[in-house]
């Protein structure tokens, strides 16, 4: 994935993953849209966004993901601090 040379030129140690879940831009009630998380480190996470709706830097993302079928859904909730366009929809990062 051509998205991991922007994440190895962070500072922190990121754990790679792909936990699928929902986001929400700046907390719009009932507006969910599919996710990816692709990534985790101590201060944020990486994030592929199955839309082609631009999201604007700086808004604040609310992600729901679901690790297993019997857990309940983490709420992660962070601001957008970069993104790209990918094929598949758009590719950012969100700093906690």
């Amino acid at each position: 994935m051509e998205a991991k040379k922007i994440f190895n030129r962070r500072q922190s140690y990121r754990i790679d993953t792909e936990i699928d879940g929902y986001y929400s831009i700046n907390g719009k009630k009932g507006i969910w849209k599919k996710c990816s998380v692709i990534n985790f480190s101590r201060e944020g996470t990486g994030i592929l966004f199955f839309t082609h709706e631009a999201i604007a830097m700086g808004s604040t993302i609310h992600v729901k993901v679901e690790p297993s079928a019997k857990s309940k859904p983490i709420p992660i909730k962070g601001t957008l601090t970069w993104i790209r366009k990918e094929k598949n929809g758009f590719i950012g990062g969100i700093k906690w």
